[in-house]
């Protein structure tokens, strides 16, 4: 029974690592009713394999509906043929970092709010990301689909979510810079009342 168990061990020890991660840039989106929002990420590969990411999709929780549409920006050219490992001089990244940009077709993909939906509707969920892992580039000259292949159809996942509402705003540094001023010239003007007048 200890050989089976350490047969085993030894096989699992064995199988290549196929990790590989993947980083929203802000998890947690919100939009009004018919407004596009989307992804950006930052994609990191093992250091010992290339990957090419196949599939992209939101895949909501159960229990939650989906609030809109979701479409693949990180499978349509140009950023299909992305290789994600280490550089071996045919243009690969690792990581992998993008913005969103709804124009450009930019970032893991955009999701579009259905018009119908109410102000507080929210899905849960998470992108999920198919890839490919290889033991050389695919953009290597020598690279060989048939003998470089580790695994094929492995994924790695994110949480996202979508609410619908207007983003929060966050207040730009100047108008930090305006309210600081303005608290200091009302702190100054206490300072110079009478103590009997002073709120």
């Amino acid at each position: 029974m200890k050989t089976v168990y350490l047969s085993l061990l030894a096989a699992l020890i064995a199988l290549p690592s196929h990790a590989a991660t993947v980083v929203l840039n802000q998890a947690a989106l919100a939009g009004l009713p018919d407004e596009t929002v989307g992804w950006g990420f930052t994609i990191t590969a093992d250091p010992n394999q290339w990957i090419l990411i196949t599939h992209a999709d939101f895949v909501p929780d159960p229990g939650f509906n989906p609030v809109g549409v979701f479409t693949a920006f990180i499978t349509q050219p140009p950023n299909s043929n992305i290789v994600v490992g280490a550089n071996s001089g045919n243009g690969e990244v690792n990581p992998w970092t993008q913005a969103f940009d709804n124009a450009l077709l930019t970032g893991i993909g955009s999701y579009h709010i259905n018009d119908f939906q109410s102000l507080g509707d929210r899905v849960e969920g998470a992108i999920v990301l198919s890839y490919d892992a290889y033991s050389r580039s695919p953009n290597d000259p020598a690279f060989d689909p048939t003998s470089d292949i580790l695994a094929l159809g492995q994924s790695t996942s994110a949480p996202a979510s979508v609410t619908v509402g207007a983003a929060a705003a966050v207040p730009e540094p100047a108008t930090w810079s305006f309210l600081l001023a303005a608290l200091c010239t009302l702190v100054a003007a206490r300072q110079r009342l009478p103590r009997r007048y002073r709120f």
